[in-house]
C-alpha cells in the first residue's frame, strides 16, 4: 500500500463538481492507499477527506499545515503534520509521498507540479513517482510542457493523465 499527495483547488464549494469530484476520488482512493495527504484547506482537499472518511475509517487523513499560508482549513483529517514555511510543506508532502494526484486548480497547482517534474528530470527522486493529472487543464499544460522540451520526454512517462476517480484508482493500482 501507499501514501498519495492529491493536490486541487482550495477555492471550489461543496456543490461544485470539483468538490464532489475531490469528494467521489478520497472514497475509492481511500480503499487501496495506507494514507491520503493533502494541505489541509477547505475545497478539494475537504472534499477528498470527506469520501475518504465515509467510504475507510481507517485510511489516514494527514493534512500538512503550513503557517505561512492563511487559508480555511477542514477539519477531517486524522493526523496534522505542522511546518513553518511554504518550501517545508512542498518538501514534506513530496518526501512523504508515494504517487501524487493532481486536480484543476490554480497557480499553487502548477508550481507543485513543476516541482515534482523538476524532481524527476534531475533524478532527485529515490525511485520514480507516478503523477497522475485529472482533467483537461493538466493535460493541456503538459502537453504544452512537452512541446518546448523535447529532450525530456522520459520525464512524462511517469505523468499519468486521467478524466475519472475510476481512472485515478485504477492509475494507483497499477503504480503501487
Amino acid at each position: 500500500m501507499a501514501n498519495v499527495f492529491i493536490i486541487g483547488n482550495t477555492n471550489c464549494t461543496k456543490d461544485s463538481l470539483e468538490y464532489n469530484l475531490a469528494k467521489e476520488i478520497g472514497a475509492k482512493v481511500s480503499k487501496c492507499v495506507n494514507n491520503i495527504l493533502t494541505g489541509g484547506f477547505k475545497g478539494v482537499a475537504e472534499g477528498v477527506y470527506e469520501g475518504a472518511k465515509a467510504a475507510n475509517e481507517n485510511c489516514g487523513r494527514i493534512s500538512i499545515l503550513c503557517k505561512e499560508i492563511r487559508l480555511p482549513h477542514n477539519n477531517l483529517h486524522t493526523m496534522y503534520l505542522d511546518v513553518a514555511s511554504y518550501f517545508d510543506y512542498i518538501k514534506l508532502s513530496i518526501t512523504n509521498s508515494d504517487l501524487f494526484v493532481f486536480l484543476p486548480g490554480n497557480f499553487s497547482i502548477l508550481s507543485f507540479l513543476s516541482v515534482c517534474l523538476n524532481l524527476q528530470e534531475l533524478n532527485l527522486f529515490d525511485k520514480p513517482k507516478p503523477i497522475i493529472c485529472v482533467g483537461e487543464q493538466l493535460r493541456e499544460v503538459i502537453e504544452m510542457l512537452a512541446f518546448f522540451n523535447e529532450d525530456v520526454i522520459e520525464i512524462y512517462k511517469n505523468i499519468i493523465m486521467v478524466s475519472s476517480a475510476e481512472e485515478v484508482v485504477e492509475a494507483i493500482r497499477e503504480n503501487i
